[in-house]
């Protein structure tokens, strides 16, 4: 569970409270008195006895003496915390006028907040903004931390399961839109699969190795698997266990997600080694001092360095693994011509593996061109003097392999 309360910063100041705010304030405080029981969350779970009992009761009868601002008064500063916020929200029916509105910080931004009685802030912005889910959890930090319940912040509602976690349509839609809408759901063998367009359902269950590095959340308790893809990350940046956690409150969340990261490629080839990688810090993930881009080098870098400690050729280019045959990397280039000597004679004697982004001639290229370029351009070309040329003057940053050649056929 994100801390919320992390997010909550009193700012020791007021502002004027305008006609409109003052006029929804009061349409608020009338709404609560004839339904007190909207301050409850939503009940998605199977309950033996609902753990918010007392506080139903509590509720009910600050609602029962509510033309009452003496009883609001004394109701306001003693007793069950959100009944004490609802206490002192209902005395504004009985004022004039609301002149100010004191501040604070929340996860939705700066929010003004009529504070009367003596609930906590975080109590009297619950009972304020009721109507929406985000600061309504503000409220039940304490149940959730104390009583072992888990809920969900939705965009409609806040979701109590009790317990044991249920997750349902609201919850994936919400966990969706917490991710910029980048996730689906797909079909999940007796769990939930959330997953963005490059991944399968399957992928993603089986950990297994993917074209697109990713990030897998597992979360057991609560029948939840989710994938996104490093492409998508880029898109939307952040923390993938922190964006669960905007919709997931649960005490031992962080106990219960398990974060893997996949940047093996696929293997097209028998000859593809087998390579274990170390992942980062995940203590630094989980507490928000490292984002899913970060998480995903790291993963790389160490993936690359054992790679390299087999001592073995391989191609791996855009997350395949083509083995060591320079041909069935070519073939996957699309290479041809010229070009394709070109290619092929910068892999000829390579020993060492060979890891690219892209699938590309110049991704390929760029990696050995210092060492091998101009051996190449003279092999191809036919003719040293016209390869130093070109190799001194043209660059792969502005001219394409093909390019090269024909500049350098053209000075022969």
């Amino acid at each position: 569970m994100a801390d919320r309360s992390k997010g909550l910063r009193i700012r020791l100041r007021a502002k004027s409270t305008s006609k409109i705010l003052e006029r929804d304030l009061r349409k608020k405080a009338r709404k609560l008195k004839g339904d007190p029981y909207l301050l409850l969350p939503t009940c998605m779970g199977e309950c033996s006895r609902c753990p918010f009992e007392k506080m139903k009761r509590a509720l009910r009868k600050v609602a029962e003496k509510a033309d009452n601002p003496e009883a609001l008064e004394r109701l306001s500063r003693s007793g069950d915390k959100m009944a004490r916020a609802l206490a002192g929200f209902l005395k504004i029916l009985h004022e004039e006028r609301i002149p100010y509105l004191a501040l604070a910080r929340t996860p939705e931004g700066e929010v003004g907040y009529v504070q009367r009685g003596k609930a906590p802030t975080n109590m009297m912005i619950a009972v304020q903004y009721y109507d929406r889910p985000t600061l309504k959890a503000l409220g039940y930090l304490d149940y959730v931390r104390k009583k072992g319940l888990t809920m969900f912040i939705t965009e409609r509602a806040l979701l109590c399961s009790g317990g044991t976690p249920k997750i349902n349509e609201d919850v994936e839609r919400s966990i969706s839109k917490a991710f910029e809408g980048k996730l689906k759901s797909g079909g999940g063998k007796g769990r939930s699969v959330l997953h963005c367009p490059h991944l399968e359902p399957g992928e993603i269950e089986d950990l297994a190795s993917s074209e697109n590095p990713y990030i897998r959340l597992s979360w057991s308790a609560g029948g939840l698997l989710i994938g996104i893809c490093e492409e998508c990350i880029r898109e939307i940046g952040g923390n993938s266990y922190h964006r669960l956690g905007r919709v997931v409150m649960k005490k031992k969340l962080k106990k219960e997600v398990e974060v893997s990261v996949q940047v093996s490629p696929v293997k097209r080839s028998e000859k593809c080694p087998e390579v274990d990688y170390t992942l980062p810090s995940i203590i630094d993930y989980i507490s928000g001092e490292m984002d899913d881009l970060t998480l995903i080098k790291r993963s790389k870098e160490s993936y690359k360095e054992n790679l390299k400690s087999t001592k073995r050729r391989v191609f791996i280019a855009r997350g395949v693994c083509y083995g060591d045959d320079p041909e069935v990397l070519l073939k996957a280039l699309g290479a041809s011509g010229k070009e394709k000597e070109l290619l092929a004679e910068v892999l000829k004697g390579v020993s060492e593996p060979l890891v690219v982004e892209d699938l590309s001639s110049i991704a390929v290229l760029r990696r050995f061109w210092k060492e091998r370029g101009r051996g190449a351009l003279a092999k191809v070309l036919g003719d040293e003097e016209v390869a130093e040329e070109i190799f001194s003057e043209l660059s792969l940053e502005s001219y394409t392999p093909g390019a090269m050649i024909e500049e350098g056929m053209k000075r022969i």
